[in-house]
């Protein structure tokens, strides 16, 4: 959980790293979302599978339980995604934002 600081686009540490610990262990189900990733060719609504924090199964070849399942119905699972048009504002402008909080 990343709380933040009141500066824009920065984020205070995870004051809770025991419980991201306890979530990377556990197995979650997302089902029923629309899973998109092209490198795959993949553009499905299926079952996703995580174990330890790493995809362990897509689809057809997903558990039946978990630890923690998600209903995901009408939301997107994607690898991902990076914004390219990014203004860090440095130099000049660093009170609107900088490399570190970019």
């Amino acid at each position: 959980m990343i709380r933040p600081t009141g500066a824009p686009g920065r984020a205070a540490p995870n004051p809770y790293p025991e419980q991201v610990a306890a979530t990377m262990s556990k197995s979650i189900l997302i089902r029923n979302g629309r899973l998109i990733d092209p490198a795959q060719e993949i553009d499905a609504v299926t079952t996703l599978a995580i174990k330890d924090g790493k995809i362990a199964a897509i689809g057809n070849q997903t558990p039946k339980s978990a630890d923690e399942v998600i209903d995901a119905a009408g939301l997107i699972a994607t690898p991902g995604l990076i914004d390219m048009h990014v203004h860090l504002r440095e130099p000049g402008f660093e009170e609107d934002e900088t490399v570190e909080t970019g």
